[in-house]
């Protein structure tokens, strides 16, 4: 089964492609891995890449698609595959269309208020250590101090309000035309992740059964 799933920054996809991929026995495929492996391992796309964003420039589409073709004629995508978050405009979903079909994409969806209450409240240590205020179970037990070594935890730049609402705009204006691209022809479920990870997991389950 060649699964896209899709949702914006918090609804919960990265965790479904997860947990999915494990159950279906699949792999689970963002670019931003496909990123690391081509530019680690030196391939040409890789090197092609490095030489883009050193120079402070997005990756043109033809390259981040040939990448991901590479990556989906690997042996292990046989039985099938997760793409989590890709594609990431029209661009890129009609390119695709060329050498990968696509079975069902899961939407992701949740109100954009919930997004910004998700995002806003991560915070990091500096041990690594990583939790949520706005998450009951993702607290820590002592106001914003980290409960392994105590010290004051920081929220990180591209996890202030403003910042995740400028990310909202531009998911709506790049993601949303993709998704009806995919719904035009059927393919797109919608998945409410407004739940917990469990209840979102039950009813990713459902909608692939």
């Amino acid at each position: 089964m060649n699964l896209i799933f899709m949702g914006p920054p918090g609804a919960g996809k990265g965790t479904q492609a997860v947990i999915m991929a494990k159950m279906l026995g699949i792999p689970h495929i963002s670019t931003g891995a496909i990123f690391r492996e081509n530019i680690e391992n030196g391939t040409e796309l890789g090197k092609t890449a490095q030489s883009f964003m050193d120079a402070g420039n997005l990756v043109p589409d033809e390259f981040v698609l040939g990448m991901v073709e590479a990556r989906l004629k690997q042996p292990d995508v046989q039985n099938g595959f997760i793409l989590d978050g890709f594609p990431r405009n029209l661009s890129q979903a009609a390119l695709m269309d060329t050498f990968a079909s696509i079975d069902k994409v899961l939407n992701f969806s949740i109100d954009d208020e919930e997004v910004v209450r998700r995002n806003s409240g991560r915070r990091v240590c500096e041990c690594g250590a990583s939790y949520n205020i706005n998450v009951d179970s993702l607290k820590p037990k002592h106001n914003e101090t980290c409960d392994i070594c105590g010290k004051k935890l920081i929220q990180r730049s591209d996890d202030k309000e403003s910042v995740i609402r400028n990310r909202l705009k531009v998911y709506h204006e790049t993601l949303d035309p993709v998704v009806e691209h995919y719904r035009e022809r059927g393919l797109v479920t919608d998945i409410d992740g407004s739940g917990s990870v469990d209840e979102v997991t039950e009813l990713t389950i459902k909608a692939l059964e």
